[in-house]
């Protein structure tokens, strides 16, 4: 089984089979005791504290990152790739909210697997 975001492209290429199909979701609410992993592909500035202002933003909002990595490098800007524990999906697009409104922090966007 592959999960694909209903906005991928690849499920255009299902449309004429729906028997194909099976709809999931990740199960919203604050009862849910389990955490879902969200990964986010990060562009921050360069400066110091940068890298301590985008995790405290991520801790202030009661997410935990598991695993960050620096996919490249200049002068001026790092692009990194961050996996958040989260409790839903309403959760990470909080996270992501506050990150985007971080001055240090140019761009955020979900990882969308390929």
């Amino acid at each position: 089984m592959t999960i694909h975001t209903i906005d991928c492209d690849t499920l255009e290429s299902f449309a004429d089979t729906p028997e194909r199909w099976l709809d999931v979701s990740w199960e919203d609410g604050e009862d849910s005791p389990e955490s879902h992993v969200g990964r986010l592909l990060i562009t921050i500035a360069n400066t110091p504290g940068a890298l301590g202002t985008l995790s405290t933003v991520i801790g202030k909002n009661q997410g935990n990152i598991t695993n960050l990595k620096i996919m490249n490098r200049s002068l001026d800007f790092w692009d990194m790739m961050i996996d958040v524990y989260v409790r839903d999906s309403r959760h990470l697009s909080d996270i992501i909210a506050a990150l985007r409104a971080t001055p240090e922090i140019t761009s955020v966007n979900r990882a969308r697997s390929r």
